[in-house]
């Protein structure tokens, strides 16, 4: 009888030496390999976080900038017209004679020098308000400031004024301003805003202007700049009928000769002395100055961050972007005065006249705000935003 062989199958119960070391060698290759991988796509995604800020906030900033260039000195249909200036000492912010008005950087000052065309501090009033506490331009050391909004030197400023598209209507039939002197009666309903729902009262008006304000009137064949030197209530004998709804509540604007320290209505008589017609209107007068300023923000590294500040009328400053560092403006000047074409480009420190500039050519430098591993000292990535905008206002030939 044959015998049959039976094999024994042999399992493992065990790693040798040399291969556990083999495995570990290979596990730390990938281990490795994958660390690698993905610390890069983490740098990567954080560039790329970069990128994106710096386009976003580059581009909401400039259209912020470009949406009041474009408005700079509007005055309704007197907008191409020489405004006679019948103010003393004009604050910059509201100063509708120039509808734009830069200051070019220039080491730890700016020329024109921003605080030698100031009147004194008014801290009594409304009518200069750059360097009052909480409501003015905060001009404390930039290097050392601990509080956010400190105007960075070595930076443009930039100032745009313009007509308010809220408008008063001028009571001419009850109250005709035949001489100029006579007193403006406004009904307190604003055109854009008509009907109102409810007769509207001065404490209503005070919201866009009040006294020591200074406030635009125009009927399309006169137009002046003035000092609100006193504000009260006022009654119609007609009243303001608007889709069937009546108003009736008025505001008496006095614009005798004074204001508020130095800035002063010169006359008391407005439109050379012809007076104004039916349909004339008051509105405010709106100011925006752009400047870079320290945030209150901090980086992931602990550091100060800027932003692109806006000074609106007198109001306090805001904070508009972050990562914004540096506004650098050059002016499109049309010397020849005809073809409404930049004839040069130059800083505001050479512009004679800003009513002859056309078109401005901004820069922002804008950072990711963060470090981001750019080929930096400070890892932050850094790009300049160009756009040249033009001044509609100034694209109408006389």
């Amino acid at each position: 009888m044959a015998m049959t062989k039976v094999t024994r199958m042999q399992f493992q119960t065990g790693l040798s030496l040399v291969e556990l070391m083999i495995s570990l060698a290979i596990a730390s290759m990938i281990t490795v390999g994958l660390v690698q991988m993905f610390s890069a796509s983490q740098e990567g995604s954080r560039m790329l976080m970069g990128q994106a800020t710096i386009a976003e906030s580059g581009r909401f900033a400039m259209e912020l900038i470009a949406r009041s260039v474009r408005k700079a000195g509007y005055r309704g249909c007197n907008s191409k017209r020489s405004l006679d200036d019948n103010i003393n000492d004009e604050p910059y912010e509201f100063n509708l004679t120039a509808g734009l008005q830069g200051f070019n950087a220039t080491g730890s000052g700016w020329s024109p020098n921003i605080a030698s065309i100031l009147p004194q501090t008014d801290t009594g009033g409304d009518s200069n308000v750059y360097l009052v506490a909480s409501r003015g331009i905060n001009t404390n050391d930039y290097s050392s400031c601990t509080t956010a909004g400190c105007l960075k030197e070595g930076s443009d400023i930039l100032a745009v004024r313009y007509a308010s598209s809220t408008e008063y209507l001028v009571n001419t039939t009850d109250h005709p301003i035949q001489s100029g002197a006579e007193d403006v009666v406004v009904y307190n309903c604003p055109l854009n805003e008509a009907p109102c729902g409810t007769d509207p009262s001065l404490a209503d008006v005070k919201q866009d202007f009040d006294q020591y304000h200074l406030v635009f009137i125009n009927d399309c064949n006169t137009e002046d700049m003035f000092v609100v030197t006193d504000l009260s209530a006022g009654v119609a004998a007609t009243a303001w009928v608007v889709d069937g709804e009546s108003f009736d509540n008025q505001t008496v604007i006095s614009h005798s000769v004074g204001g508020f320290g130095s800035t002063q209505n010169l006359q008391g008589s407005l439109g050379d002395g012809s007076g104004y017609q039916v349909g004339a209107t008051v509105t405010p007068i709106v100011s925006e100055t752009y400047y870079i300023g320290a945030s209150s923000s901090r980086n992931n590294q602990g550091d100060p961050v800027d932003s692109l500040y806006r000074k609106s009328g007198i109001a306090a400053p805001q904070e508009l972007v972050e990562g914004i560092e540096d506004l650098q403006i050059l002016y499109g000047v049309d010397t020849a005065g005809a073809d409404l074409v930049p004839s040069t480009y130059v800083d505001a420190s050479a512009v004679a006249d800003f009513n002859d500039v056309v078109a401005i050519r901004v820069q922002l430098t804008v950072n990711s705000i963060d470090d981001v591993g750019a080929s930096t000292a400070d890892g932050i990535l850094r790009r300049n935003v160009t756009q040249t905008i033009r001044l509609r206002n100034r694209l109408i030939k006389e």
